[in-house]
């Protein structure tokens, strides 16, 4: 898709938002934050003021030494302790999200909509090593609102709606889940559409700030003595999505994502292995939801693909003095082109097949010293491989020609 990005900006914007009324509505609880830290687990309700939050990095506000970098509506990721981007570990159902956008447009919390989220769990500081790969900044793991087997042979009908609207920027919400389970088999199906004008206050709107974003999701479960089987498959497409604090907003971010799980349960242990990948096409432009450049050789619009495949493996022992080894595999493509749809002969291939491998295998075991202490012990081994194919500029000319001209016509 394109390159990982190695720096951002981060802009404050300062809102004054006037006679602001909105309404949420909500089938079951709030979803919960676990937070853990050096010695204690604790959980903090996430039942905030009435209001549609498209974006789950909001949910991390209010964590102590965490903060969140917004760069539209739906393109904030987390910050710990004054890190940020790839330094937090990022984890969704197990798997690792690869960004398609250079800029982190769809970071990976993009993946995991507020309304879907049903906990986030925050490491903070040192994180376990079986937590993830790369975890300088700590890590945040999210599960969301999926398929269950329940303790019944007969076939059980579930669901649950989440509807929300807010009337600044007229916003609407709309998430499903519907699932079907008995004590083998479970099956669900996963909706969600949401859309948003720009935000408006007395005076004016800020732009650009509207999004609109649809996903479906798709999941299937299958237990049969000590196996457990579970394949998932869902689309996520983002349409019009402002990004104020970046030079381009989104135009439309297209992403297939599937994972499948293996779980065995033996007498005392558990194996699991996880296949996971996802593709992106991303679309980006600083012409068409904001105010267009006054010289046309500065209209730019960028197309990014992305592709990721990743797995993993572990064997966890649960009885005694419990320990965990794994083994886990990222694999990432990037490549972005920069057009003028003013200047057909303008490219520049920005990232051509960036790639970055990774493998780690790690260690990890718990001690309980006493009642009141324990001690918790690991190491890991990871080993990156990064490439790239060549890059190219072409049709400068054709703009040093333009400049030429519009220069002769000033004298």
């Amino acid at each position: 898709m394109k390159h990982l990005p190695s720096a951002f900006q981060i802009s404050v914007i300062v809102l004054a938002v006037a006679s602001v009324f909105s309404f949420y509505a909500e089938a079951s609880d709030a979803p919960v934050i676990i937070v853990e830290g050096e010695k204690s687990v604790f959980s903090i309700s996430l039942e905030k003021e009435n209001t549609v939050t498209p974006d789950s990095t909001e949910l991390l506000n209010g964590m102590a030494g965490a903060s969140v970098v917004k760069n539209g509506p739906l393109t904030g990721f987390a910050q710990y302790r004054g890190m940020f981007g790839q330094r937090i570990n990022t984890v969704i159902d197990g798997a690792t999200h690869t960004s398609g956008g250079p800029n982190w447009m769809d970071a990976p919390l993009h993946y995991a909509p507020a309304s879907q989220v049903s906990n986030i769990r925050i490491y903070r500081g040192v994180s376990p090593v079986s937590s993830g790969q790369e975890t300088i900044g700590g890590s945040v793991i999210v599960e969301t609102k999926s398929g269950e087997f329940v303790d019944s042979t007969e076939a059980i009908l579930s669901g649950e709606i989440s509807v929300g609207g807010e009337t600044n920027n007229n916003a609407t919400m709309v998430s499903v889940l519907v699932t079907v389970a008995n004590k083998n088999h479970w099956l669900n199906v996963k909706g969600l559409g949401e859309q948003a004008d720009d935000i408006e206050f007395d005076g004016g709107e800020i732009m650009p700030t509207e999004y609109e974003r649809n996903r479906i999701d798709m999941g299937y479960g299958f237990r049969f003595g000590a196996h457990k089987i579970e394949v998932v498959g869902g689309r996520n497409e983002t349409g019009d999505a402002g990004a104020p604090a970046l030079p381009m907003d989104i135009r439309f971010v297209d992403t297939d994502i599937l994972k499948g799980k293996y779980t065995y349960q033996g007498d005392g242990f558990v194996v699991e292995s996880l296949l996971f990948a996802n593709d992106v096409e991303h679309l980006m432009s600083n012409h068409l939801l904001r105010e267009a450049p006054s010289n046309t050789m500065s209209y730019r619009t960028a197309t990014a693909t992305g592709e990721s495949q990743g797995g993993k493996l572990v064997y966890r022992s649960e009885v005694g003095r419990s320990f965990e080894v794994g083994i886990d595999v990222l694999q990432s493509e990037h490549s972005t082109d920069v057009t003028n749809p003013n200047m057909p002969m303008f490219l520049v291939e920005n990232f051509s097949e960036a790639i970055r491998d990774s493998v780690g295998v790690y260690a990890e075991s718990n001690f309980e010293l006493s009642d009141m202490l324990s001690l918790e012990v690991g190491i890991r081994a990871n080993h990156i491989r990064m490439d790239s194919g060549e890059v190219s500029v072409s049709g400068t000319m054709e703009m040093l020609r333009s400049i030429q001209n519009f220069l002769m016509k000033l004298i």
